[in-house]
């Protein structure tokens, strides 16, 4: 009983609420106007409107002289005017042909002169091998020649060794700059202390 006596007291105040919101929305309804008298005055005017559009005229005048020119108008541009295209080339082919044979013997000279410098250095290099030769002693001749039998036998990891030399040389060589140039830090600061 109790259960039941809960629910229906819970009925109860939800019907309040649903009560009064019932009222808020009466009150708010009520100030809205009768759009009646607005119904009325457009159908007046949509009549009035009808009348207007029965008085007008199609003017069938009009349309058919519009139509026909129309149908000339589209018969002019089914035929387009053609006009005739004339290039007017104010270099002559001749020069055009002088300026790429000009380019190419540019680029033929430009090789030739790289590699007669390249040729060059080939042989400076020779000569001087060759010297190295002629005026080494016995031990430092055994020595060329053992070079030049480990080129021949493995060129490319041989030049992948003297690279390689070469490159251990550069970092020696830097690092060697470097701790010179600390040492010389290390002085200045202790000249500024003394």
């Amino acid at each position: 009983m109790e259960t039941a006596a809960v629910k229906l007291k819970q009925q109860d105040q939800q019907i309040q609420e649903q009560d009064k919101r019932i009222a808020t929305l009466e009150d708010k309804f009520s100030d809205v106007p009768d759009p009646s008298d607005d119904l009325r005055q457009i159908k007046t005017r949509l009549q009035t409107i009808d009348t207007k559009l029965d008085k007008l005229q199609y003017p069938t005048q009009k349309m058919e002289e519009f139509s026909r020119e129309l149908k000339t108008g589209v018969a002019t541009i089914k035929q387009p005017v053609t006009t005739e295209v004339k290039h007017h080339h104010y270099v002559p082919g001749i020069f055009w042909i002088a300026a790429v044979l000009f380019l190419g013997l540019c680029l033929v000279s430009s090789g030739w002169w790289m590699t007669t410098e390249k040729m060059d250095q080939y042989r400076a290099g020779d000569i001087k091998y060759r010297n190295l030769k002629l005026a080494s002693d016995s031990a430092s001749a055994a020595y060329l020649f053992w070079l030049d039998s480990v080129y021949l036998a493995q060129p490319d990891s041989f030049t992948n060794a003297v690279l390689e030399k070469e490159r251990l040389k550069e970092e020696r060589l830097d690092i060697q700059d470097r701790l010179n140039s600390v040492n010389r830090r290390i002085n200045e600061l202790n000249g500024k202390r003394k």
